[in-house]
């Protein structure tokens, strides 16, 4: 990657910043104007209601800065100090006829998703779940027929359309559900989205590069808003529109990349589930738990992994840092892959692992544990007083 592409790169992620954190205090007032709020009950955190439509700032940075820049690309093509700057990336949007629909196609997906999502946040528990499955299903199959679609059977082409309407669905719905705590959400594809970049720009990849950028800098500035205590939520809209465009953009990575820059054939198979490894193992733990209670595995409730490290003592800046700590750790392990030997795919696979195992001991933990007290560095006479506290609550003679 040149100096030049890296400062492109850089330049859309400020823009997108920028633009971001305007659009996301103006859909905080439209959203108090018109009482698009999310209101406190059953499993939810907040004791107050707190104003929704982060997702369509979100959207409309992502449209404007992607679709603002692609409608004044003849007038910077004119600009000195633009061709100066960025004389070979200018050569390389000579060839953005032949993205555009696909392109196309993602954004139109994505208007898809937003608009099933700000449906469901408008409605709430009366939005039925098998339309919000069926709108994730058309953006979908939107992207599909444009030609984004997993490769890996080629000899059966309904399959891999198939497998890849799956994941996609999937991974809007892991990133749906893991928004259950101010800046958790944002966070973890704010880090699944600078590994992407990582290696799509490793791989030469620069329209990816690009779209990624826009996306870590509209997802950053939302941050600023979200991070604990959130001023604005993401919502469902926003939810599933993050995990959608995660979901389209790690297939292009994978599968659409130039087969000789990747030199692993595990590559493929093993990227995106390891880039966004920490949202599906969400999922998957808390779909299993709603299914062996018995309870509607659509229904919110308080199982997740974020919960569970509030419930070991920890605050909930705490447990979301901690989970962007494991996202990290687990989806680090894909940067590996590209080049990797077969012995290093097997490092990288037991790094995997590894943490796996310790992320599913902090889910097992608080179930087994009534009280656990982590505040090692606290005054002993205070920790002293909790625990004589504690064994008068415990002695029938206290009564």
């Amino acid at each position: 990657m040149s100096r030049e592409q890296l400062l492109a790169y850089g330049y859309i992620v400020g823009a997108s910043f920028v633009l971001s954190n305007g659009l996301v205090l103006a859909a905080r007032q439209v959203a108090l104007a018109f009482g698009v709020l999310d209101y406190p009950g059953e499993h939810k955190r907040h004791r107050e209601p707190k104003p929704l439509l982060g997702g369509v700032a979100i959207f409309l940075a992502l449209l404007l800065v992607i679709g603002g820049h692609l409608a004044a690309l003849p007038l910077l093509r004119q600009q000195e100090p633009v061709r100066q700057l960025f004389p070979a990336v200018l050569a390389k949007f000579e060839t953005v006829g032949l993205i555009l629909p696909t392109l196309g196609a993602i954004l139109a997906g994505s208007v898809i998703v937003l608009l099933t999502g700000l449906a469901d946040d408008l409605s709430g528990p009366h939005f039925p779940a098998w339309a919000k499955l069926l709108g994730q299903t058309v953006a979908a199959t939107l992207v599909i027929a444009a030609g984004v679609r997993i490769s890996l059977f080629e000899v059966h082409p309904w399959l891999a359309a198939l497998v890849t309407l799956v994941w996609i669905v999937g991974i809007s719905n892991a990133f749906n559900l893991l928004d259950n705590m101010d800046g958790l959400a944002t966070g973890v594809a704010i880090i699944c989205s600078l590994l992407l970049w990582f290696i799509t720009t490793a791989l030469g990849e620069f329209y990816i590069g690009l779209f990624l950028s826009a996306l870590i800098g509209t997802l950053a500035g939302f941050l600023v808003h979200n991070f604990p205590p959130a001023r604005l939520f993401l919502g469902d809209a926003g939810s599933l529109l993050i995990g959608y465009l995660l979901g389209v953009l790690t297939v292009l990575a994978s599968y659409v990349a130039p087969e000789e820059k990747i030199r692993n054939e595990w590559f493929a198979p093993f990227m995106p589930v390891i880039v966004l490894g920490l949202p599906l193992y969400d999922m998957a733990s808390v779909i299993w738990i709603r299914w062996r209670e018995g309870r509607p595995i659509h229904r919110g409730d308080r199982s997740h992994l974020s919960h569970r490290l509030v419930e070991l003592g920890m605050s909930e800046r705490e447990a979301v840092g901690t989970i962007y700590l494991l996202t990290f750790c687990l989806g680090a392990s894909a940067l590996l892959l590209r080049d990797a030997t077969p012995m290093l795919t097997l490092l990288a696979l037991g790094q995997v692992g590894a943490t796996i195992a310790l992320t599913t001991i902090l889910m097992i933990v608080p179930r087994r544990t009534s009280f656990v007290e982590l505040r090692l560095f606290s005054d002993p006479d205070d920790r002293a007083s909790r625990s004589n506290a504690s064994e008068r609550e415990r002695s029938p003679l206290s009564e």
